[in-house]
């Protein structure tokens, strides 16, 4: 049974029992008296137990704070969402970005090391040429000469001889 035809049905047994209470007030009838009484009470515990039921099985207000919150939710799913993307997107960005950078340094450094092994291959073949005159010049002022006397002589340091001490079992260096 539905709260509603409970509440219908309470309301037509309280008016009964009401009739039947007075009427046996009236009439001064015991049975009817207890017995409208006793409906009464019925009425009373019918219509407690109602209320009750009803305080317990109202849903309206968690039912409302649940869509609340789901919406709070979905709407937070929503927004993580497009933040992933922004940041998926700055992200694909960046790589395009560093392998730009990557393509533009590699041919950069190509051309600096072929700058530098032409400036190498340059200076090589002035030092080679430097070289060559200045052993020309060598061979021709005698330096590879054979028999060249030699400029000097090493004088040999005397032998030294170290003192003899007085003391007994002393082992010297």
């Amino acid at each position: 049974m539905s709260t509603g035809t409970t509440r219908v049905a309470t309301g037509i047994t309280a008016t009964g029992a009401l009739a039947l209470t007075g009427y046996g007030i009236l009439t001064d009838d015991l049975p009817r008296v207890v017995g409208g009484a006793a409906l009464i009470m019925t009425v009373i515990v019918l219509a407690g137990i109602t209320a009750i039921h009803t305080w317990i099985t109202d849903t309206g207000d968690e039912r409302t704070a649940l869509a609340a919150a789901q919406r709070s939710a979905q709407d937070e799913r929503t927004r993580y969402i497009a933040a992933r993307a922004g940041l998926t997107n700055d992200q694909a960005r960046l790589v395009r970005d560093l392998a730009a950078e990557r393509a533009s340094l590699s041919a950069q450094l190509k051309a600096e090391r072929a700058a530098m092994e032409e400036e190498f291959a340059s200076e090589r073949g002035e030092l080679q040429a430097d070289a060559l005159a200045l052993g020309a010049l060598m061979e021709r002022g005698g330096v590879f000469t054979p028999n060249t006397p030699r400029v000097g002589n090493l004088i040999p340091f005397p032998q030294q001889e170290l003192p003899q001490t007085r003391e007994h079992g002393v082992v010297r260096p």
